[in-house]
């Protein structure tokens, strides 16, 4: 008897840490669902990349800021690959880059309904399939979800930073069914960093004496 091949899906897929995650969890067997906004053609050649590696992909466009969209999304992962084991919430976006008194409440909206409203509901409606699965939510957050830096990014550290904390209490509410876990990276090389580099002025973003640029790796 075959064994079912297992699924992931990745929100924010087509690019960055998502497509490295993407690769890897193909180069470990899983099909993969890869979920994008607006980066079409980034995200048909993280599919190509993933089914070059002998495994399924499927193209999965919604705005993750969405509820509906990402409960379609859901569904027509667990339609296309009977079932879902992985999920992680990847898909992020570095907000305004400005002092407090500046910040708007449309920026607020837009940064806090990609960053922290998504990884909710996609984890809502995707709880069925995993635990059904007895699977795994991952979450991407980011090191500044544990402690701010003064410079202009409040409104992204506590964005993460309900990640952060999110995660510890569904961790705790969907135990033993479903293992949830947060990531923080640091400065990855993704174009989010690099274009927070240029916001700011300084061009490529430079890593001071404590850190070094991590670059996601990307499997042969």
């Amino acid at each position: 008897m075959t064994t079912p091949r297992k699924a992931a899906l990745i929100t924010g897929a087509a690019t960055g840490i998502g497509r490295a995650v993407a690769l890897r969890l193909a180069r470990h067997g899983l099909a993969v669902a890869v979920n994008y906004s607006r980066s079409e053609a980034e995200a048909w050649e993280t599919a190509a990349e993933v089914e070059k590696l002998g495994v399924p992909a499927l193209l999965c466009q919604a705005d993750v800021a969405d509820d509906a969209a990402v409960r379609d999304m859901v569904r027509r992962c667990q339609a296309e690959f009977g079932g879902l084991d992985v999920l992680v919430n990847n898909a992020g976006v570095g907000g305004p880059q400005k002092p407090l008194g500046e910040i708007t409440a449309e920026e607020w909206d837009a940064t806090v309904n990609i960053n922290l409203r998504a990884v909710f509901f996609c984890m809502r409606y995707a709880v069925p399939a995993l635990r059904a699965a007895k699977g795994n939510i991952v979450n991407v957050a980011s090191i500044l979800g544990l402690g701010g830096r003064g410079t202009g990014a409040s409104l992204y550290c506590a964005s993460k930073a309900g990640v952060v904390n999110l995660t510890r209490d569904i961790a705790i509410e969907l135990a033993p069914d479903i293992r949830v876990n947060c990531v923080c990276p640091g400065a990855v090389d993704t174009e989010m960093l690099q274009e927070l580099g240029r916001a700011l002025g300084q061009g490529r973003p430079r890593i001071g004496v404590r850190g070094k640029l991590w670059r996601p790796a990307m499997p042969s």
